[in-house]
């Protein structure tokens, strides 16, 4: 799972990404608004976990533009925010959580992982493309001539692109 983490204290956002990276999520730290907003329209990412209080262009301004233009990026807003009109505001913007510092990394690790299933469970479970389909609960790739046998590095490259599809791919990415 790829995360994109912004926030603009560079000792929390340090801390934070190295413990993501420890437990396995790959990991880029921006420390704006308006550089997060570039990063997701163009490379996207599976979660966006985002300060409120941003230089540029805050929290919920990014939400706000990342709905409007379709983007469905999970969304965990972490802030220091924690008047119950700053939860609902951020949830109402589109956020999928909305977490209070200070914070234990286990139950933002537990609130990242409730994210993952719930984007999964969407997922469908056969895709078509053009004149192949997957089966990603059997891992089964068939073709116009049956079923095309894929090696397991084959079929987790085959899937990533295929989760990623309309994204750039960086190569590191692909070599996890």
């Amino acid at each position: 799972m790829r995360i994109l983490l912004v926030e603009d204290n560079e000792g929390l956002a340090r801390g934070l990404a190295n413990s993501l990276r420890d437990h396995g999520y790959a990991v880029d730290v921006l420390d704006d608004g308006e550089a997060a907003d570039t990063f997701l329209s163009t490379q996207g990412a599976d979660l966006a976990v985002i300060d409120v209080n941003l230089p540029g262009l805050n929290g919920f301004e990014l939400l706000r533009r990342m709905r409007q233009r379709g983007d469905t990026t999970a969304v965990l807003m972490l802030t220091a925010r924690g008047e119950t009109r700053d939860k609902v505001l951020g949830l109402d913007a589109g956020a999928d959580d909305y977490m209070v510092k200070p914070f234990e990394i286990v139950e933002l690790l537990a609130r990242i992982r409730v994210l993952s299933r719930r984007r999964n469970d969407l997922k469908p479970v056969k895709e078509q493309i053009g004149a192949l389909t997957y089966d990603r609960s059997a891992r089964l790739l068939t073709g116009p001539q049956g079923p095309i046998d894929l090696k397991r590095r084959e079929r987790a490259l085959f899937e990533s692109l295929l989760t990623n599809a309309g994204r750039v791919v960086q190569k590191e990415d692909l070599l996890e």
